[in-house]
């Protein structure tokens, strides 16, 4: 269970980077400690739950490609909306 725990805090880590990645916010612990958070309780049921690392991996897998384009697709957007206003 530790283990599940623990990588869901790091998909918490992740999750909250690129969250300030993408926004032009300073950075806030409160926030971004939630995220931390959010990923140990989602890593302790998914072990609770009986999720094992195939299922998780092949869920997360596919749900993180999506969120990291979704968040990449964002910062670029941005980048280009800043770089046209400036030229």
């Amino acid at each position: 269970m530790f283990s599940h725990v623990i990588t869901g805090i790091g998909a918490g880590i992740v999750y909250g980077l690129l969250g300030y990645a993408k926004s032009e916010e300073k950075f806030d612990a409160k926030k971004f400690s939630r995220a931390l958070i959010l990923g140990a309780l989602a890593g302790g049921y998914a072990a609770y739950a009986g999720v094992s690392w195939s299922e998780a991996y092949t869920f997360l897998a596919s749900a993180g490609w999506v969120a990291l384009v979704d968040f990449a697709l964002k910062l670029i957007w941005k980048k280009v909306k800043k770089f046209s206003r400036n030229v």
